[in-house]
């Protein structure tokens, strides 16, 4: 069937609809801050399309530096014996910025008139990311004129919603921004996953978990990649057939945040020898972990001053403070629990002597284990 040029940017469950459809235009762009479903989605349109006997010749991967020859020549390329041959171009730097390397206006203008005069696309199943029965339907359709033909698939995290080839992308392709997930959605991601390794979780245990992780706050960091194997992890520690708060507190903050905690226990819990051994064993087997070592209590100080100054002083929960600060609760619950044994004054001042650390040790003033063995003794 004809593809309809589509006029704004859809997110994941557009995707799986088009692709259940059918309606998906020989050029897709797959973009935005969730690269996890960027590779999801190619996989799936893989699979859609390309013969497994044939996969070697009918897919095809190129690297970013990929110029505009090699491109089109790829996609000229007609399929073996799949239904389509897919070709995947990731993190094309033209589809950031107009003046890539590699890439002449010429080079653009070959590539917008192909992307313009491509033609029609098939109609297809393929299984959802979270598990959706899909019923199977006939397929045919066309590309450049030829039954099959090529599916070319261009990703980028971000793209330049100016540059002449994104807007003809937008214009003629089937364009998706793969954007963060709504709680709803990643609630169904994470019970899939928990259900094919046989365990079952609560709701509590559920929204727990959700809290924690910290997805989606402000200025995170943490994507589904993290998410993905933080729960791989929390399956392999979990016994029984239950998930428990216990497995997610334990694995969701993560070992060496665990190590922080272990030593910040012993420091703030005035037990100076337990600190002392817990950073010894930490630093016996290499030393040069006291750079790692460092950064990890900056990090932390940093945390349990922030969240000490917004909860003193701004009146703010831990969750209103993590949602502001785009920090994990746990983690945040935890520095407030350190933090509320110093004042405000001691903790800027714990900061600014783990700074003077890192700095010892980078310029060499001071062997590594002693100025950390320095700042635990002056605490």
């Amino acid at each position: 069937m004809a593809y309809a040029a589509k006029k704004t940017e859809k997110g994941y469950k557009s995707f799986l609809g088009d692709l259940k459809s059918g309606d998906i235009a020989p050029f897709v762009l797959l973009y935005g801050r969730e690269q996890f479903l960027v590779d999801w989605a190619v996989k799936a349109l893989r699979d859609k399309y390309v013969n497994k006997a044939t996969e070697v010749m009918d897919y095809q991967t190129l690297d970013p530096d990929t110029d505009a020859d090699s491109l089109i020549a790829a996609v000229q390329t007609l399929p073996m014996m799949s239904e389509r041959r897919v070709v995947v171009a990731r993190d094309l730097p033209v589809l950031s910025s107009s003046k890539a390397r590699g890439f002449t206006s010429d080079d653009i203008d070959r590539l917008t008139d192909l992307i313009s005069k491509s033609g029609s696309q098939t109609n297809d199943p393929s299984p959802s990311l979270f598990g959706s029965a899909l019923q199977d339907e006939d397929s045919s359709g066309s590309l450049f004129g030829s039954t099959g033909g090529t599916l070319c698939i261009l990703s980028s995290e971000e793209v330049d919603g100016r540059g002449k080839l994104v807007k003809a992308l937008k214009k003629y392709g089937s364009v998706y921004e793969l954007d963060s997930l709504s709680p709803d959605e990643l609630q169904a991601f994470a019970a899939k996953r928990f259900h094919a390794a046989g365990l079952k979780i609560g709701r509590q245990e559920m929204n727990f978990l959700l809290r924690e992780t910290g997805y989606g706050n402000r200025d995170s960091e943490y994507r589904l990649f993290n998410f993905d194997n933080d729960i791989k992890k929390i399956i392999a520690c979990t016994d029984g057939q239950y998930v428990t708060q216990e497995a997610i507190a334990e694995t969701v903050i993560g070992d060496s945040d665990t190590f922080i905690f272990d030593l910040l226990d012993g420091i703030s819990g005035n037990d100076k020898s337990r600190a002392f051994e817990i950073l010894g064993s930490r630093l016996a087997k290499d030393q040069y972990e006291a750079m790692s070592v460092t950064g990890a209590i900056c990090s932390q100080i940093e945390i349990m001053y922030q969240a000490r100054e917004l909860s003193t002083r701004g009146h703010m929960s831990s969750s209103q403070i993590a949602s502001y600060t785009g920090q994990n609760e746990y983690r945040v619950r935890k520095a407030l629990s350190y933090a509320s044994r110093y004042s405000l004054d001691k903790l800027r001042s714990m900061l600014e002597n783990i700074y003077d650390v890192n700095k010892n040790i980078v310029s060499g003033l001071m062997e590594p284990r002693l100025a950390l063995e320095m700042f635990i003794a002056a605490i």
